[in-house]
């Protein structure tokens, strides 16, 4: 080193300063990067870091240039925590090389960052350039990023140590030659210190690494491994509670129940945290409407309030966007958690949740963005400043006394917090010990296209109006207060009792009458009903154009409510039900002042109105529907068939192939358009749409993917193999409607008979028998088919029988090294689960998947577990709910009378009719067909039927009717011409 580089680095008071402490100056640590989340990040982890009574003092650079010019101005910098890839791929080593040799800085400890693992250096020059560690961002997590810090601050400590020792002993080379030797050994004897105590650092990092991987594992098998005989326990105690009871056998079992749920709460808690600590845990992205989240988790908190008497209220501010992009499962999770503890540590009093925008929107990769604040404000017990600052740590309680009143895990918090960091959201709380206490979390979304946005902004028409508020519950006036003036312009007045109101509304009579009252129920002295009696029947209320409308409110007894509006028919206008969410309050005060143009949209709206609409052009067309898995055939067919599309069905690629080249019609009229799946046995979508496209008359034939495959790059592929759009699954109706009627030239064609009519009402949901599946979003599922139980009874018997042992199957796999083969399994079950609802395995199923598209092997097993534990919650359902079902199954005559001949033979022929064309109809045939026949003489077919009908294997099945119409003396010619 020249006399340059020893004055550069060696100034006597920065010295001082460095290695003496004598002044304590914080390490200085530069952080160089071109993206400023990392610099936040980064400096909020560190934010409070101290290392040997000394602080951080943070120096920021976004480029290479920048960092130039301030490595020189603070030649002292203890650290640089250095971004790899920046303005070009090794810009970072680059900048390496320069400080090393240009400025001879071989002082500063550098760690080296990227979040492209394929840019890592050569092993060379991480030695020759002095490197003091290298990881990738997505590995780097708080723990790794202390011990890089504190490994790397001790090194530099040292080598200035050594360095100053140096110095001094060369200074005294001047008077005593003899000292060389002296200087040389202690130089050599600190340089092996300094080797040795990072080599020890390096081990103890490596044993801490490894201890966590083992925790986290040991984590999530263990939560495995009790979950699943927890969820056998919670199914059958709902079987038996279901059975004639003692009050006694009762009360005991629904307590079994409730500790069983309670400690899978605690289970699933755990898991969260494993896959969050060893950054498991994915963020999705998605249109959503938010009032949907918020009305989710009002139906979920609401009831455990209600027993509590403690009321809630959902507040949307009228700036709001409602249709955003983001993750709505993820922030569910948040909003539930914090409401769930709001109700928890609250006694009485209310709860409020309240949305509003944070500063203003902004643009960026040409999309809008909107940070929204969200805040639920408590009146519970509070907390201690104390006990805040440790409250998002891991394993930590407000309440961490001895017997543990609230109970809980103490990770629902740390779990929020590690959320909204993923989603780059900030979260904190404020409290006052017994005065109840305010958590506030930020999250930035994306808008929607402007013709799908909604706010919750009264149109000209209703800006203005007079309304009255009347509830006994002050809080209760003072938030629906809030709610009806942010629609805007609403001109509010409260009464805390119905005489009171009675008086002010009909002094208003005489100048300016009210246009609403919203009112509570239950109230003293006068409740709800009795007000709107005594409105609806005075005669100065009834002179035109001065009643008022009115919408009541009520948290209890619904049942009730609805018998006395059926008894006094006393003109009620419509019915809130508390918690009162500002989007249900806007769409009751639209609805009965007819603006239902303004309307906020309820969940599957859209859906409603696509097959309304859009699908009328199309009714009639005829459709092949290639895909090799039952169940996804099964909800496919469903969908197609329930909107008019004549549907036939390819089990392969191969199948496909041959029905295009021969599947004219009897008018020589080709598919309208092919459905087409990508994995299939025998020949994939892929090839079978290069060989339709070599088909002269096919050339313009609309061919759709639709697959399972999301990732990027595979719409691309669907392209280039030569189809014209793609739609994924679990399938959205909605897309898949908009494609056909996108490609599928309109025109009158004939309509199915058998085709289900669209309600415009939403039906009902089917009979509870979907009571014991709590792993399916149920309302979803019955949405999506169309409310056909039958149909979700079929899909979720063959995914029984099925997976029922895919678990084993694919562990099986793996071990075989049949890695192709496991994926296909976990990809099939991951495009069923989907389009079943069952958001927690196919979320599950979707990261197994990716890890082993991608080989991530060191993932793998994680979240296998994971997989398996989502996969067996599902199939014990199921098996609860066969048992169920078989129970519930009346006696087989089996001695009775083949009575209905002519029913027979009709059903027979009608279900052979329909198995040659491959209609959905023919599932439901079995149905009516068996019952008839009796089970002694005809059991071993009617097995066979009931097994291969749903299963469209048309040759078992034509083979055992036939054998039947021998039996029964029954022709089958002409049925195909039915």
């Amino acid at each position: 080193m020249n006399d340059r580089d020893e004055k550069f680095i060696f100034d006597d008071e920065l010295m001082d300063d460095a290695f003496t402490g004598k002044n304590l100056a914080p390490w200085k640590i530069m952080i160089v990067d071109d993206e400023n989340a990392v610099h936040e990040t980064t400096m909020r982890v560190l934010g409070d870091f101290s290392f040997e009574d000394r602080g951080v003092r943070f120096l920021n650079a976004f480029s290479a240039e920048e960092t130039k010019r301030l490595i020189i101005k603070h030649p002292d910098t203890a650290i640089i925590l250095l971004d790899v890839v920046m303005e070009t791929d090794h810009a970072g080593l680059e900048l390496v090389r320069h400080i090393r040799e240009e400025l001879g800085n071989r002082f500063v400890r550098i760690i080296l960052r990227t979040g492209q693992p394929g840019k890592a250096p050569e092993k060379k020059v991480i030695i020759e350039y002095d490197i003091s560690d290298y990881k990738t961002k997505t590995e780097l997590t708080a723990q790794k990023l202390f011990t890089a810090i504190i490994s790397s601050l001790r090194s530099y400590r040292d080598l200035g140590i050594i360095r100053k020792a140096n110095e001094e002993l060369k200074n005294e080379i001047y008077e005593r030659k003899k000292a060389e030797k002296k200087l040389a050994i202690l130089n050599a004897r600190l340089e092996e210190l300094v080797d040795e105590r990072t080599k020890k650092l390096a081990e103890t990092t490596e044993q801490a690494n490894a201890a966590s991987k083992a925790k986290s594992q040991f984590l999530a098998r263990m939560s495995h491994e009790i979950r699943t005989p927890l969820n056998g326990i919670i199914g059958l105690t709902n079987l038996i509670l279901k059975s004639d009871l003692t009050s006694r056998q009762d009360s005991h079992l629904k307590k079994v129940r409730e500790s069983s749920n309670h400690l899978l709460y605690i289970i699933n808690d755990l898991l969260d945290f494993s896959r969050i600590e060893e950054g498991k845990f994915t963020i999705d992205t998605r249109d959503f409407m938010l009032n949907h989240v918020i009305n989710k988790v009002a139906d979920i908190v609401g009831e455990r309030s209600a027993e509590k008497k403690v009321e809630l209220f959902y507040l949307i501010d009228k700036a709001v966007p409602l249709s955003l992009t983001g993750d709505p499962l993820r922030l569910n999770q948040i909003l539930i958690n914090l409401m769930g503890n709001a109700v928890k540590f609250t006694e009485k009093g209310e709860i409020i949740l309240k949305v509003q925008v944070a500063g203003k929107p902004w643009t960026e990769n040409g999309s809008e963005w909107v940070k929204l604040l969200f805040s639920v404000r408590d009146t519970g017990i509070g907390i201690s400043p104390e006990q805040i600052e440790n409250l998002f740590h891991p394993f930590t309680q407000a309440d961490g006394s001895v017997t543990r009143k609230y109970g809980g895990t103490g990770l629902g918090l740390s779990i929020c917090l590690q959320l909204v960091d993923l989603m780059k959201g900030r979260i904190w709380a404020e409290s006052v010990k017994g005065k109840g206490s305010t958590f506030f979390f930020t999250l930035p979304f994306a808008l929607q296209s402007e013709e799908k946005r909604y706010t919750l902004l009264a149109p000209k028409d209703v800006r203005g109006l007079k309304v009255m508020v009347i509830d006994d519950n002050e809080a209760a006036r003072i938030i629906f207060k809030d709610m009806l003036e942010a629609f805007d312009s609403f001109q509010i007045t409260v009464a805390d009792s119905g005489e009171k109101a009675l008086d002010i509304l009909k002094n208003a009579l005489s100048h300016k009458p009210y246009d609403m009252i919203l009112l509570d129920w239950k109230m003293p002295v006068m409740d709800g009903f009795e007000v709107v009696r005594r409105i609806r029947s005075d005669p100065v209320f009834m002179k035109k154009g001065s009643m008022p409308k009115i919408i009541m409110v009520t948290m209890y007894g619904r049942e009730d409510v609805f018998q006395r509006t059926k008894t006094e028919k006393i003109g009620i206008d419509a019915f809130l039900y508390k918690p009162v969410s500002s989007s249900a309050m806007f769409n009751s005060v639209m609805d009965v002042f007819g603006q239902e143009d303004v309307l906020v949209p309820r969940e599957n709206t859209e859906i409603e109105e696509v097959g309304s609409k859009a699908l009328a052009g199309i009714m009639g067309a005829r459709i092949l529907l290639v895909e090799d898995n039952e169940i996804n055939r099964d909800v496919a067919l469903a969908l197609l068939e329930e909107a008019g599309l004549i549907t036939e069905v390819a089990k392969n690629g191969l199948e496909a192939v041959e029905m295009v080249r021969t599947g004219a019609d009897d008018a020589g009229n080709l598919y309208d358009a092919v459905i087409m799946d990508i994995e299939m046995p025998e020949m994939g979508g892929y090839e079978a749409t290069r060989i339709i496209r070599n088909i002269p008359w096919c050339k313009n034939l609309p061919v759709i993917a639709m697959t399972a495959h999301a990732m990027k790059g595979d719409r691309e592929k669907c392209m280039d193999a030569g189809m014209n759009e793609y739609t994924t699954k679990p399938i959205d109706e909605q897309h898949l409607y908009a494609i056909l009627c996108k490609w599928i030239k309109p025109g009158k064609r004939d309509i199915l008979e058998d085709k289900v009519t669209r309600q415009k009402i939403i039906p009902e949901m089917p009979s509870n028998f979907l009571s014991v599946l709590p792993c399916i979003n149920l309302e979803a599922a019955a949405k999506r088919l169309r409310y056909n139980e039958k149909l979700i009874r079929r899909i979720l018997q063959s995914f029984l029988e099925k997976y029922g042992q895919a678990a084993d199957d694919f562990r099986k796999l793996l071990d075989e090294g049949r890695i192709r083969d496991a994926q296909r399994l976990i990809h099939s079950i991951k495009g069923i689960s989907g389009n079943l609802c069952a958001d927690d395995l196919f979320l599950a199923s979707q990261e197994l998947d990716a890890a082993l598209k991608q080989e991530k092997a060191e993932n793998i097993q994680t979240l296998t577990e994971a997989f398996e534990q989502k996969l067996t919650t599902l199939i014990t359902s199921l098996k609860s709910l066969e048992s169920e079902e078989k129970k519930a199954m009346p006696a087989l005559k089996e001695n009775r009378k083949i009575a209905d001949m002519p029913r027979i033979e009709q059903v027979m022929k009608e279900m052979y009719s329909l198995l040659k064309k491959k209609r959905l109809r023919a599932w439901e045939l079995p149905d009516t067909l068996l019952p008839l026949l009796p089970d002694a003489e005809f059991h071993e077919e009617k097995m066979i039927l009931k097994k291969s009908v749903p299963a469209l294997d048309t040759q078992k099945a034509f083979s055992v009717l036939s054998e039947l119409a021998d039996k029964l003396d029954i022709s089958l010619e002409g049925a195909d011409d039915q």
